[in-house]
């Protein structure tokens, strides 16, 4: 019995480093765009001037989350990507 032809195993290897390439960018990618936007949502509906401060940054290929201090409080805004890995971020605050 013989096996799947080479062009199907190339086409798997092909999707398996891309996958693990856009995980990688997740992780390991500047993050400081999405950190000014997810400060943002910290703040969203509090007092003007509001300040979050980072307290606590959790990364993985799927999702970021933070954990901001806002006026003595604790507040965690979870950002996913509207695909698995790959397209644009929405972020929201955990209640």
């Amino acid at each position: 019995m013989r096996g799947p032809p080479r062009a199907v195993g190339r086409v798997v290897m092909l999707v398996a480093m891309a996958a693990g390439l856009a995980g990688a960018m997740n992780v390991f990618g500047d993050n400081s765009a999405l950190q000014t936007r997810a400060a943002a949502e910290a703040c969203a509906g509090g007092k003007a001037g509001c300040r979050a401060n980072l307290a606590r940054m959790m990364r993985s290929p799927f999702a970021q989350e933070f954990d901001y201090r806002v006026s003595g409080r604790t507040v965690t805004v979870r950002c996913t990507r509207s695909f698995w890995l790959v397209g644009a971020y929405a972020c929201v605050r955990s209640p």
